[in-house]
């Protein structure tokens, strides 16, 4: 272990009584606790509603339902009744990031499970190394905020961001200023450093992040005295699984396998394993399709195990989960979770998992199976690199086809139009057949819904020819549902032209959250040249807080390094609600992150909807 973090567990042991004292700036000195109590395993004990950092986290995160009658982080979801059009808008939001970015940002290969998305690589220059300069911007200021701001939700924020911004060897003093957080006062903020020791991906916290697992003398002692938090303990999880290596297979395993933890703690273990890679990935596999025949215990922890067989992408996992999907015996909710991992797992040469899949999407009984098996059948299909039987891979199509044009149940056609366009983008003539399909079903649909679907597929098969109709669309409806996915296309097929119209509806007061969420996306991917002095312009105004949110995010994505004076400037105003400046705060971290996507996307992919763990949903947005 690296001498700072020695020191660290020193540091914590010397104070006299850690947990009433949160560890500020480089020097460790101590500062007296703000009016957060901690929280135990049995949950916080709140204070004023105004003044309880958890429902700051709530309000930035975007939990509830939008005006886009999304719920965008369910607090229970299991026994919910799913809005049958609109449960793929819950879908997009988990694989928003990893649908949009370019073919060239993508990791590929088993562990990742995801293969080519566009095909074509546009703009990806502009994103295969951070900006020159970029972490010497931003870390001074990163470490100023996190050290001064008497704010909760900005310094959990700030750690995070310097988590995401250091490395990608990270130095000692980078270190330390992750790690002190650790014993501040606020669960918010031991969270959010928890997790950035992650984010770093070094190695040599391993130690630190296992102690705090596992709940153990070291670790109570780095969170200040007294048994670590379960939210701790989860994100230590998660923590250890983004790390990756072979040594954090171990304490993730033997976490998973006592059935006495705390469900969330467990729930993570599982999730952390999905995340680790290369040989410790074909280890957590054989475990895991173990302990799943073995039977496990408890529903959801084994719905989330083959969704991580699924993450992990080990061929020994296939035939496992194809028996689990198709078995109309098994709990529905671990069918559907396993014909989610076949759509991660398999491959067009898998004929068996294929044809049951095909027969699933059109007959199965429940809504959710034959849309996962949809959307699974898309995956394969668009991941092969050779079609393998072309009989098959002909009656796939046909199969998506029919789906979207005569399905023999209504909701199933943004689903099925969605995985026509994932199975198509990297076959020419394929790309073209869909797009006359997914551009009739467009013209023919009245419901904002579904129609916003069909938009989002003809962006994601890259329809160059139907950029006016979708600008169109885009200038003459007011639903603000089908705004939003029409304004993501035009992002895709990087309509510059429509660059002002996003503009002027991002800087208005009467815009709704979720749809500004559509609209930075969709400006990130422009990234025409009026697209920065346009956003900043929008950070500078006064009084508007919800848009200069949104403008802080888009320049963030945009990784302009001539924007963080700007951004910087509105984190550190204590006039701004503490909403918008950490957004503004996490936006630096966004400028100089060290990966090609978020770090976050990893962990929410395939989330599933009525699985009931609280982590994964906690990690939307961060």
């Amino acid at each position: 272990m690296r001498p700072v973090l020695l020191a660290l567990f020193a540091l914590v042991l010397l104070l006299p009584d850690a947990h009433a004292f949160q560890i500020r700036g480089e020097d460790g000195r101590a500062k007296a606790a703000r009016d957060y109590p901690m929280r135990g395993r049995s949950g916080r004990t709140p204070d004023s509603a105004d003044n309880d950092p958890r429902k700051q986290e709530r309000e930035f995160e975007g939990e509830g339902d939008g005006a886009d009658g999304v719920t965008t982080r369910p607090r229970s979801a299991v026994g919910r009744r799913l809005d049958p059009n609109g449960s793929w808008q819950l879908w997009w939001e988990l694989h928003r990031d990893e649908l949009l970015a370019d073919a060239s940002l993508i990791p590929t290969g088993a562990a990742s499970g995801l293969g080519p998305l566009s095909g074509r690589g546009r703009r990806a220059e502009r994103f295969l190394d951070r900006p020159a300069g970029a972490p010497d911007a931003v870390l001074p200021v990163l470490r100023e905020i996190l050290g001064s701001d008497t704010e909760a939700l900005v310094r959990a924020r700030a750690v995070l961001a310097l988590g995401r911004v250091a490395g990608p060897v990270p130095t000692d003093e980078e270190l330390l200023a992750i790690s002190t957080p650790l014993a501040d006062s606020t669960l918010l903020v031991q969270e959010a450093a928890t997790l950035a020791l992650g984010v770093t991906g070094e190695p040599d916290v391993l130690p630190v992040l296992v102690d705090l697992l596992h709940d153990n003398g070291p670790g109570r002692a780095v969170v200040g005295g007294g048994s670590v938090p379960w939210t701790v303990r989860a994100r230590a999880a998660l923590a250890i699984g983004l790390i990756g290596t072979p040594e954090a297979l171990e304490p993730l395993m033997a976490a998973v396998a006592e059935t006495g933890l705390n469900h969330e703690v467990r729930g993570a273990a599982v999730l952390g394993l999905a995340l680790v890679q290369g040989t410790a990935a074909d280890r957590a596999s054989q475990f895991l399709v173990r302990r799943l025949d073995e039977g496990e215990p408890q529903r959801s922890i084994a719905a989330t195990m083959a969704i991580a067989l699924g993450k992990l992408g080990h061929p020994i996992a296939v035939p496992f989960l194809n028996d689990l999907a198709r078995t109309e015996g098994k709990d529905l909710l671990l069918r559907q979770c396993a014909t989610v991992a076949l759509g991660r797992a398999a491959s067009m040469d898998d004929t068996a998992v294929v044809r049951g899949l095909m027969e699933r999407a059109v007959d199965a009984g429940d809504e959710l199976v034959r849309h996962e098996s949809l959307l699974a059948l898309g995956r394969i299909a668009g991941r092969s690199a050779r079609p393998g039987d072309v009989a098959l891979n002909q009656e796939l199509r046909r199969t998506l086809v029919k789906q979207v044009q005569k399905p023999d149940r209504r909701v199933d056609r943004p689903w099925a139009s969605l995985a026509l366009a994932l199975s198509s983008r990297d076959d020419e003539a394929e790309r073209r057949a869909a797009i006359e399909v997914v551009s009739a079903a467009f013209e023919d649909e009245n419901d904002p819904v579904i129609k916003g679907a069909h938009a989002l597929a003809l962006g994601l098969l890259d329809a160059q020819d139907r950029r006016r109709d979708l600008l169109k669309t885009f200038r003459s409806t007011r639903d603000e549902i089908l705004k939003g996915y029409v304004a993501a296309a035009l992002g895709l097929l990087s309509d510059a032209q429509a660059e002002g119209a996003l503009l002027v509806d991002l800087g208005s007061a009467s815009t709704s959250d979720s749809y500004r969420r559509h609209l930075v996306r969709a400006l990130t991917l422009i990234a025409a040249k009026r697209t920065t002095p346009a956003l900043l312009d929008v950070l500078g105004r006064h009084g508007a807080s919800e848009a200069q949110a949104s403008a802080a995010e888009a320049l963030g994505r945009l990784r302009d390094v001539e924007s963080v004076p700007a951004l910087a400037a509105l984190a550190r105003n204590p006039g701004t609600p503490a909403v918008t400046r950490a957004t503004a705060t996490a936006a630096l971290g966004l400028i100089a992150e060290k990966t090609r996507m978020p770090w976050s996307v990893r962990v929410v992919q395939d989330t599933h909807l009525l699985v009931e763990l609280e982590t994964p949903w906690l990690m939307l947005d961060l």
